[in-house]
């Protein structure tokens, strides 16, 4: 008999071997030998005697033992997970080292080691909550102390003391003993006080036996449900707006947004109204937080619009008549001119950010420095900027703001970053600190063709590492960006041969969201939690925005950080594209000097067309302009009336006396 089992009858032997059979499929893989394992050299003889029987079975037990192979317990990961916790509780209260002994020798848990401690937490957690309970009381009685006097008996004292045990050697502490079975102060307590109004009586909740306060609630079941489901389907289908963008719940089912002045509470209100109206106005109805976690797991594409600024005119023109038009047909179309102007926008996103991912990949591959004209067209690779204006930030400024300088209008400081987004490792943005006293002085432009050409110049030739084509990624407004001088400037970085091919793309108007408003979103955050008296507080603030060097500042310093150059006048005699704001995407190249290429999507073709017939001195500069300083009357503005609320250490630099400036 296998596993030196038998019996004198027959029946139990066959009830033995099917026992046997069974832990062997349980506990054993089906064993076979493979070809380079020998076969056992022994054959069993049925006429053998019971010691035989028996020295052969330990021989087979001995060979299962040496090759089986364990199935896998489904239920071993969390077992194992459980002893790592307790485990790692354990550790952490022997690395502590604190108990309550009072002895000045080592801890009391110390004494008991460290795996005997862990073996007996692991008994103790093995128990049930009945049965742990019992052991606690009845180690609980062992240890009470015996303290009864003439005066007072020891169950009539107001506290018991006890004296803990690991075994009857080891006294152990109050603290130990509750680590040793892995309770809280709180269970022990509630444990004792239970232990001496009710004895060794198992603990019942208090609950246990009584009927619910709340009789009135309502089992949610799959068809109250789907009752919820579908109010909310048809909910949205009436008053949902379409995702403007790519939004999708993680079922990759699109986003439906509910208008911003809607909420839970009012859609849960519409809910009751429409319930009550169906199974009549006595039908109770299931309670907000019930209806939100309905809502919640199953109809996670229905959203709320966050309250947003500077949102596209088309897609907001277009939202309304879908949600107003009354006539199927002019509804269907609408909703396919949205989407369709949904699709464009996206693909012109999806190449701005190939375009990146290609110029990361180029600087890679460049071993040229940056910044030396030398270089100009020393690779045989692309190159990609970004470049916007921010919005103006003042000065002074503090987290604490005075309410009335509100109503004034402190010194303005402008900022226009141009973001170098391929030049790996260095990736940056150059942030242009001008004052408003260091505008270039170009009329009424501030912020026109020129001053935002010069500073392009000037980080062209700063991020410049050699490379042969240029990709340019900008917004389209018109008077700094989206002009003729624009693609003039661009054809002449042409001509003077520091690129072969330049490629400049406007972004779809209301889709211009892109890594400028990024990095000049982490300076807004900085700036609106810091106090700011000076230019120099916000060129601190901009270099403090990013811990990588990812901001960095640039300020005008009279023509030392860089020069304004007069384009406009230079440019007098290229011939104008007409009707440019129809196009968004423009080419250059060296093969065809003077003349741009133009088309309006991605998909279309270009057209072509000269903007220079002539020749000219393709490596003078244009004539540089100053910097136009504030008025007399701006001046005294911002000394009667911002001054007093600069720092006064930093007046004389912000709001200075007024002084009339040398045109």
């Amino acid at each position: 008999m296998e596993y030196g089992i038998s019996s004198i009858k027959d029946d139990a032997n066959k009830t033995i071997l099917t026992a046997l059979e069974d832990l062997d499929n349980t506990f054993f893989t089906e064993y076979s030998y493979s070809e380079d394992e020998k076969e056992p050299s022994f054959i069993p003889n049925d006429d053998d005697d019971d010691t035989e029987l028996i020295d052969l079975s330990l021989k087979v037990a001995n060979i299962h033992l040496d090759n089986f192979e364990f199935k896998e317990n489904p239920d071993s990961y969390i077992e194992d997970e459980v002893y790592k916790r307790l485990k790692l509780k354990v550790d952490e209260f022997f690395l502590k080292k604190k108990c309550s002994c009072r002895s000045s020798d080592q801890p009391c848990f110390m004494k008991i080691g460290y795996e005997r401690f862990l073996a007996r937490r692991i008994e103790f957690e093995s128990l049930d909550k009945t049965m742990r309970d019992m052991v606690v009381k009845g180690q609980l009685m062992a240890f009470q102390k015996d303290e009864n006097t003439r005066k007072v008996n020891s169950n009539d004292r107001k506290f018991v003391r006890f004296n803990y045990c690991y075994n009857n050697d080891l006294l152990i502490c109050h603290t130990t003993y509750e680590n040793l079975i892995g309770a809280s102060h709180k269970y022990l307590d509630t444990i004792i006080q239970h232990l001496r109004e009710h004895g060794i009586e198992e603990r019942v909740h208090g609950n246990t036996g009584r009927a619910p306060k709340n009789m009135k609630r309502i089992e949610v079941n799959y068809d109250v449900a789907n009752d919820v489901q579908v109010f909310l389907k048809n909910y949205s289908n009436v008053h949902g707006i379409p995702s403007p963008g790519r939004h999708c719940s993680e079922n990759t089912i699109p986003v439906v947004f509910l208008p911003t002045s809607y909420s839970y509470s009012s859609v849960y209100r519409d809910y009751v109204n429409a319930y009550k109206d169906k199974h009549g106005a006595e039908t109770r109805v299931m309670v907000k937080q019930t209806f939100i976690n309905i809502w919640k797991s199953l109809m996670q594409s229905l959203q709320f619009m966050s309250p947003k600024s500077d949102l596209c005119e088309n897609c907001e023109l277009m939202k309304m008549d879908i949600r107003y038009i009354i006539q199927h047909e002019k509804k269907l179309e609408s909703t396919e001119n949205y989407l369709a102007h949904l699709k464009r926008a996206q693909q012109e996103q999806d190449y701005y950010n190939s375009n990146i991912a290609l110029a990361i990949e180029d600087g890679r591959n460049n071993s040229n420095p940056s910044g030396s004209q030398i270089l100009f067209k020393t690779f045989e690779g692309s190159a990609h900027i970004a470049y916007d204006w921010a919005q103006n930030v003042q000065i002074p400024h503090s987290p604490q703001q005075v309410g009335s300088l509100f109503f004034k209008s402190p010194r303005k400081v402008h900022l226009f970053g141009v973001c170098n987004t391929g030049n790996y490792p260095n990736t940056q943005q150059i942030n242009y600190v001008i004052d408003e006293g260091k505008m270039a002085d170009d009329g009424k432009q501030g912020k026109g063709a020129n001053c935002t050409l010069s500073l392009v110049l000037h980080a062209i030739q700063k991020y410049n590492r050699g490379e042969k084509k240029l990709i340019v990624a900008c917004d389209n407004c018109v008077g700094q960006n989206k002009n003729n001088f624009t693609l003039f400037f661009y054809s002449w970085l042409i001509d003077r041969g520091i690129y072969d091919e330049i490629e400049l793309n406007f972004m779809i108007p209301g889709h211009t969201k892109f890594i400028c408003d990024g990095c000049f979103g982490l300076i807004k955050i900085l700036y609106r939690k810091s106090i700011v008296n000076t230019v120099d507080d916000v060129v601190s603030i901009i270099n403090r925005s990013t811990t990588n060097n990812f901001n960095i500042a640039q300020r005008y310093l009279n023509g030392k950080g860089f020069q304004y150059y007069d384009f406009k006048s230079h440019f007098q005699m290229f011939k104008k594209l007409p009707n440019i704001q129809k196009y968004h995407h423009f080419y250059f190249s060296s093969q065809h000097p003077g003349v741009v290429f133009y088309k309006d999507k991605l998909e279309d073709v270009y057209e072509k067309t000269t903007i220079r017939t002539f020749s000219y001195a393709i490596n003078i500069l244009p004539p540089i302009i100053a910097s136009r300083p504030l008025s007399l009357k701006r001046q005294e503005e911002l000394y009667k009336e911002i001054a007093p609320y600069v720092d006064v250490p930093f007046r004389e630099i912000t709001c200075p006396k007024p002084e009339l400036q040398n045109e």
